[in-house]
């Protein structure tokens, strides 16, 4: 229900036209200039929660990457999620001419279409991307302390994943 709204919030400023380098680049300004979506280390397992996240508007660099992917899904727009140099890059495929559009994941997103910046890219599989969200969990359960929580995410990473 809340990506429902998220994705209403957006739609208004896209047009049957717009690009995969326009949408990119809405998506940005709604979620960080108008909606103030903040990009901050884990402290808590609800900055891994759709429903959390779009309610709180804060999450990690990873699930923010995952929350591109979602509202490019939404609005019919090919992306995919990649590491170059340990960042999280969210890239818009190309089509016909068009040179892509990467999304560096960091406190505010930097935006570019510049791809010598991120070679090489690391294409993420689905189930690499659920790894690194459950490795984050198990690092924070370290953290905490909480050995049960942390015990049963290594069980998923490990009979699983």
């Amino acid at each position: 229900m809340l990506f429902n709204l998220l994705c209403e919030e957006i739609s208004p400023y896209l047009q049957e036209t717009s690009s995969p380098e326009e949408k990119a680049e809405i998506f940005r300004l709604v979620l960080f200039d108008k909606l103030h979506f903040k990009v901050e280390s884990l402290t808590d397992e609800k900055q891994l929660s759709l429903k959390e996240v779009i309610r709180t508007r804060k999450t990690t660099p990873m699930f923010m990457g995952v929350l591109y992917l979602l509202l490019a899904q939404n609005f019919n727009t090919p992306a995919f999620l990649a590491l170059s140099k340990g960042k999280i890059i969210v890239c818009f495929s190309r089509e016909y001419n068009f040179r892509g559009v990467y999304i560096e994941i960091t406190k505010k997103c930097t935006f570019t279409t510049d791809t010598a910046l991120y070679s090489p890219l690391q294409t993420l599989s689905n189930k690499q991307i659920i790894k690194y969200l459950l490795s984050n969990l198990v690092y924070l359960y370290t953290k905490q302390n909480a050995d049960a929580k942390k015990q049963q995410v290594q069980a998923l990473l490990s009979n699983y994943l």
